[in-house]
């Protein structure tokens, strides 16, 4: 580049000329262009890399909540799911004691008690009560039920004996046993269909203590007229359980 002053040849990139000092405006100008343009293409790229990142972060996060909204809905649905199929027994009970379908238990087990169908009665009761048999949920048939339930319970051993066992000494005999048939004897009817369960479901009872568990008609008696279970004795001594399976070995080897 010639200088403009003292006319020297001078490198082109050169902006003063060495030799006279003299500033070359154009050059300097050219040279403040590119330096210009450099720094906006620097800071052109540094924020587009900024917007991109932003661009990429504001992505992500919509990504990442829409995965954890999805995510909480499995988890809600999910929960539900499983709290409905863990309660949905406790609530088909619940409703079973309650409302119309309560109207209907009554009138259903109201009708199995006339047409003698007990054990119907007291299966459709279990069936229905929230803690699975309280015959509370059925007071106004309560005397009667609480005789069938009684009934069952002492005859649940003879029943098992009657299907599966080959020999009476298998049996389990015990004053526990007894208490159920105790709580038969002692019911005191309310009404004339109560005073009719009583009466057959002892005749009942009277033949299972007479043909199973040896008594005779002496301690039977004596059975239904003590206050208290556990002062039940048979000859005279407390071993009943003992003495309940000499009888039935004995009966077993006479006949």
């Amino acid at each position: 580049m010639i200088c403009k002053n003292c006319g020297a040849n001078n490198p082109g990139d050169v902006l003063t000329c060495p030799y006279c000092g003299t500033v070359d405006d154009q050059a300097l100008m050219e040279a403040k262009k590119i330096e210009q343009q450099e720094k906006f293409q620097a800071h052109l790229a540094a924020n587009s890399d900024e917007m991109i990142t932003k661009k990429t972060s504001k992505v992500f996060g919509r990504l990442t909540i829409a995965i954890c909204a999805v995510l909480s809905g499995i988890m809600i649905v999910f929960g539900i799911i499983t709290y409905s199929y863990e309660h949905q027994e406790e609530w088909y009970k619940k409703s079973q004691v309650s409302g119309a379908n309560y109207k209907a238990n009554l009138e259903r087990i109201n009708t199995y008690l006339d047409n003698k169908q007990y054990s119907r009665a007291l299966a459709l009761v279990y069936a229905t009560s929230p803690d699975y048999g309280s015959l509370d949920y059925y007071p106004d048939f309560y005397k009667e039920l609480f005789m069938i339930d009684s009934y069952v319970y002492f005859i649940y051993d003879i029943q098992n004996y009657i299907t599966y066992d080959d020999s009476l000494n298998d049996i389990e005999v015990s004053i526990y046993d007894l208490e159920f048939a105790k709580d038969v004897y002692d019911t005191t009817p309310t009404n004339e269909r109560c005073a009719t369960i009583k009466e057959e479901l002892s005749e009942s009872l009277d033949l299972y203590l007479k043909y199973y568990y040896r008594l005779t008609a002496e301690e039977l008696e004596e059975l239904k007229e003590i206050p208290d279970i556990e002062q039940f004795q048979i000859e005279g001594a407390t071993h009943f359980q003992d003495i309940i399976q000499e009888r039935m070995a004995e009966y077993e080897k006479n006949n």
